[in-house]
């Protein structure tokens, strides 16, 4: 239970961070009962997806590339610092 609690507040952090910076977020996010530790975003178009998924991949931010979305999937061993890494990144 302890790492399911973790793992959501590292993602509720990703979220509104990335709502703060206008993403486009594809995964649930309206009930936190609801979700998992899993974000779907994109930047609104496939070009500037694929480029700012090659951006973090080049500074070794561990992201994958589904169809027009970049996947994030922090869990409970992933840090504060990562997590303002990759949101300074984006």
């Amino acid at each position: 239970k302890n790492i399911y609690e973790k793992a959501l507040e590292n993602t509720d952090i990703i979220i509104d961070g990335l709502q703060k910076k206008g993403y486009q977020i594809i995964s649930p996010i309206k009930k936190r009962e609801e979700r998992t530790a899993i974000v779907h975003f994109n930047t609104g178009t496939f070009n500037t997806t694929k480029s700012l998924y090659e951006k973090l991949k080049e500074h070794q931010v561990i992201v994958t590339l589904q169809n027009e979305n970049i996947r994030v999937s922090p869990n409970f061993f992933n840090t504060k610092e990562e997590i303002t890494t990759f949101l300074q990144l984006i």
